[in-house]
């Protein structure tokens, strides 16, 4: 796993708050897939400091002309849990007195295809946290967009999310060194800009809760894939693609998923069109060698890995063929080379 702390890196699934709209949209398309097969939607999980205009940003959100006309609705989940989250005794219709929570109208009356953002949702435990689910994006007929935000390391009193929490969301880290338009527009010195990549990131950055779909999880599964039918219907998605699929898994399976997401767009054969004589072939080293190991995945005989050496040598490429027939000696199939 690749030090990010270490190495002064931004961990793979950081977005700017200019890039909140888009990546919001991106998720309303994906949403509409799941809503198509009636799968679990998926809810954004934003983490940043104080500040860092993922607030500000959600509340601008009517002055993108894509947003004009949707409703969005805040919430604090630290009130919504004290007003909503706990149950009052009630009578139901047989005259039984039972435990009812009390329900938030404005979320309960809430327009279709709007924007939920429900703030400080590290700020309170897991029971609540689990109303605050259900009253969202875990409702069946649920058709808005659900935005869930905390600070994480960044502040005092914030709590740990539960798994099943995170595995809902695509999960986000705000922050960016460079200044943002608000700073732009109001004048704050350069010299702020320059000390703060000096700085670099806080060590709170690094200690953010991420993915932690390291399995290949159903639900995360079937996101990537609708992620990628969007991109492949609508580029303007693409450039926030890797940052989704890092925002749906751990670091080495988002990484693994991405580059098979990445052949596929390029149109690269399978083992069985290479069998059948697909003459398509990787033009560089890099992505000859992400090849190679799709088709060794897919490898179940000697034949196959036979076939992975002789394309191997499509190319001039002698250290990558060299590495590849020490994998086959070592995986048992020395006759292959």
């Amino acid at each position: 796993m690749t030090d990010y702390k270490k190495l002064g890196m931004p961990l793979p699934n950081e977005i700017a708050a200019e890039d909140i709209p888009l990546t919001l949209q991106f998720v309303e398309k994906i949403n509409e897939k799941c809503r198509e097969v009636g799968h679990q939607q998926l809810a954004l999980f934003l983490q940043g400091p104080v500040a860092c205009g993922k607030t500000a940003t959600l509340r601008n959100l009517n002055k993108i002309a894509k947003f004009a006309d949707k409703e969005i609705i805040f919430l604090n989940a630290k009130v919504f849990a004290k007003d909503y989250g706990n149950p009052i005794p009630m009578m139901n219709n047989e005259g039984e007195w039972i435990l009812s929570p009390v329900i938030d109208k404005q979320l309960a009356n809430r327009q279709k295809n709007g924007i939920v953002v429900a703030d400080e949702c590290d700020r309170i435990d897991d029971v609540h946290l689990q109303v605050m689910l259900e009253n969202t994006v875990d409702q069946a007929d649920n058709t808005s967009t659900v935005v869930f935000m905390g600070n994480g390391k960044f502040s005092q009193g914030t709590c740990r999310v539960p798994q099943n929490f995170l595995t809902r969301c695509a999960s986000f880290i705000v922050w960016d060194e460079n200044p943002t338009q608000w700073e732009i527009q109001n004048g704050v010195d350069n010299l702020f800009f320059d000390l703060r990549k000096k700085i670099g990131r806080p060590d709170a950055y690094y200690a953010c809760q991420r993915p932690i779909a390291t399995a290949l999880q159903k639900r995360s599964c079937f996101w990537a894939a609708k992620a990628y039918d969007v991109v492949s219907e609508n580029k303007e998605f693409y450039p926030v693609f890797s940052g989704m699929l890092h925002a749906l898994f751990e670091e080495q399976t988002a990484n693994a998923v991405d580059v098979r997401f990445e052949l596929k767009r390029m149109n690269l054969p399978s083992l069985n069109e290479l069998a059948e004589g697909d003459a398509r072939t990787a033009n560089d080293p890099q992505t000859m060698q992400a090849h190679i190991d799709m088709l060794i995945d897919t490898a179940t005989c000697e034949f196959d890995w036979k076939i992975i050496v002789d394309y191997s040598r499509r190319q001039p490429f002698a250290e990558l063929r060299k590495a590849l027939e020490e994998r086959a000696i070592k995986a048992g199939y020395a006759t292959a080379v």
